[in-house]
């Protein structure tokens, strides 16, 4: 788990490390590649439901990658989605949860 104020930097060859980023100053471009990357990724997923005439499934798993594909397909075309929950058991650490 990533502790609130710091980030997990990724180097090729070398192990990942936990960097402050309290003090990084925010990106102005950041508000502007995010609409363009919104726009992309409505374009992508909505050609995809077009292609397959207007009509796709998706598997949910609860999560918000799943969640955001339906939602953008939904709005070219009709989808058949299934959700499923069911217990994980997840073992962080030996003897602890």
């Amino acid at each position: 788990m990533v502790p609130d104020g710091f980030g997990l930097l990724h180097a090729p060859g070398a192990a990942p490390q936990l960097g402050d980023v309290t003090g990084a100053d925010p990106v102005d471009e950041l508000h502007e590649h995010a609409v363009r990357f919104g726009q992309a990724l409505t374009e992508a997923v909505q050609h995809r439901v077009r292609a397959a005439d207007g009509v796709v499934g998706a598997d949910l798993s609860g999560g918000l990658d799943s969640s955001t594909a339906v939602m953008l397909s939904a709005d070219a075309g009709a989808v058949h989605a299934v959700t499923c929950t069911a217990p994980v058991l997840v073992r962080l650490r030996p003897g602890g949860a």
